[in-house]
């Protein structure tokens, strides 16, 4: 559950623990629009959510899942009414959604970045800055000899830097090349 959209990947696990993914979802939900901007997350939004999440279950039925993890990023862990989005989603879905903090989403990108750099044999034991850049954080992660020698989640990203720079009513062109 990030800041502008939910995701979902369903994946398979081999004998050899490997993941094959078979479903790969998202749908735009503006959780980071509410949160950045007025500090809690709007009753529609916190529907569409619910919907959205009603939907992908839907999709889940026929794969017979077993083991589901549902993380919340920045617009909810900022959200004053975070409490009441996780209550709202698991009293309509039965999905408990988990807010996550910086550093747990520092670990979990770092994780999947090493999973694909290893998908594609390049070696991760060098020295490495791994950053993305989301909607309403950057989570950096910096490397020396492939191990993690420091990480940080920064209230920076895209929806945070299109409300900082909307108030100086510049043009889209002005604006992109400010950001």
């Amino acid at each position: 559950v990030g800041s502008n959209a939910i995701r979902m990947v369903i994946g398979q696990i081999d004998d050899n623990g490997n993941v094959e993914h078979l479903e790969d979802l998202q749908r735009a939900v503006p959780l980071g629009q509410d949160s950045f901007s007025d500090g809690k997350i709007s009753t529609p939004t916190i529907n569409l959510a619910i919907e959205v999440l009603r939907g992908f279950q839907q999709i889940l039925e026929p794969y017979h899942v077993e083991q589901m993890r549902a993380v919340a990023t920045s617009a909810v862990r900022e959200a004053a009414n975070a409490d009441l989005f996780i209550e709202r989603v698991f009293a309509a879905t039965g999905i408990s959604v988990e807010v996550i903090s910086g550093s747990e989403q520092d670990r979990l990108i770092y994780a999947a970045v090493r999973r694909a750099l290893q998908n594609e044999n390049i070696t991760v034991d060098q020295d490495m800055l791994i950053a993305e850049i989301g909607s309403g954080s950057l989570e950096i992660s910096v490397l020396k000899d492939g191990e993690v020698v420091h990480s940080g989640s920064y209230a920076l990203g895209s929806i945070r830097l299109r409300n900082a720079i909307r108030p100086a009513h510049r043009s889209d062109a002005e604006s992109g090349e400010l950001m």
